[in-house]
């Protein structure tokens, strides 16, 4: 273990992925994932305040972006941010690391929060990021889902050596239907495991349904398409069908 020794502050993404994928460097936007301990496993701090596109939020009929140095405060008060995806930030995180978190920081520190990676996922929301993933580094930023990054971060057990850009996150259709569920030690503790189920219906038949799952598997999250309700109606004896299937 080891305290920093230095700090850069960059301001250009160029500049900030240079850095942050130097070896014993770590990028951060608000830091509270990272600088809890006393001391720090980081030789280098690069701190991403500065860079404006990565503080970006956007809407439009298909898309909502989320820039990876928002606080996950921000996303709740942001009034194009869906009420599942606020509520899945709300229900268990308190507002002082909803103010010390960012969005890139939710996907890529060591403590997952459950409900937003599982309700992230559920709405098939992708991270555009760019550096050194395991063994592998990509300087050009590019999407990757939910499942896949924090999955295979968390398996190879390191810091993620690059710069979250932001999250991408489809505008649910009309036709489809949410829901979710947890279980926790207190109502207002962090969740022991949790569901979001996303459900899509043309006409009387289930036509998209898929599962996100925290604390289910060694995975971080678990993703599940719901194959016995393809096709059918939505009904008692399908979901009953459908729970099965997820057992």
């Amino acid at each position: 273990m080891s305290k920093p020794k230095q700090y850069f502050r960059p301001s250009t993404l160029e500049e900030a992925l240079e850095l942050a994928i130097k070896p014993g460097y770590i990028a951060i936007a608000r830091g509270a994932p990272f600088l809890g301990e006393v001391l720090l496993p980081y030789d280098a701090v690069v701190d991403l305040q500065e860079i404006a596109e990565l503080a970006a939020k956007t809407h439009d009929e298909d898309n909502i972006y989320l820039g990876g140095n928002l606080t996950l405060q921000s996303v709740i008060s942001w009034e194009h941010t869906p009420k599942l995806l606020k509520a899945s930030i709300m229900r268990s995180i308190p507002l002082n690391l909803r103010n010390g978190i960012s969005v890139g920081e939710s996907l890529t520190g060591r403590y997952i929060l459950p409900e937003w990676v599982a309700m992230l996922t559920a709405m098939g929301a992708v991270i555009e990021h760019a550096g050194s993933l395991g063994d592998e580094t990509q300087l050009n930023f590019w999407e990757q889902s939910i499942p896949e990054f924090v999955n295979y971060l968390h398996a190879h057990g390191r810091h993620y050596q690059g710069v979250v850009k932001g999250v991408r996150i489809p505008v649910p259709t009309s036709n489809s239907y949410f829901g979710t569920a947890h279980i926790a030690r207190t109502p207002g503790d962090v969740a022991i495991i949790n569901i979001a189920v996303r459900v899509q219906i043309e006409g009387n038949q289930v036509t998209h349904a898929t599962a996100a799952l925290c604390g289910a598997s060694q995975e971080v999250v678990l993703q599940l398409e719901l194959s016995p309700l393809i096709g059918e109606p939505l009904t008692e004896a399908t979901i009953a069908a459908a729970s099965s299937f997820v057992e």
